[in-house]
């Protein structure tokens, strides 16, 4: 039996809508923005190519998935456009 074709198959290879993300200059204390994904998917490695939603240029994704405990420790503006987009 195939999975081809199936609502299983197409959630395997979907992009997420958005990613957190950080800038080059990010530290341990850094909150974390979040920016919109192209079909490039995530940038885990560096490469970031769009901007964060609060409109700062960031450098690379984070290996997490978007969730309310997480958004706490988020860039202010980044989560304001992203509560009203998603």
């Amino acid at each position: 039996m195939s999975l081809e074709n199936t609502p299983e198959f197409e959630k395997m290879y979907e992009v997420p809508p958005h990613s957190f993300c950080e800038t080059v200059t990010s530290g341990r204390t850094a909150r974390w923005h979040i920016r919109p994904l192209t079909y490039k998917g995530k940038m885990l490695g560096g490469g970031a190519d769009t901007l964060a939603l609060c409109g700062r240029k960031v450098a690379w994704d984070l290996g997490v998935e978007i969730t309310e405990g997480h958004l706490k420790h988020s860039c202010f503006a980044c989560v304001e456009i992203y509560r009203r987009v998603r």
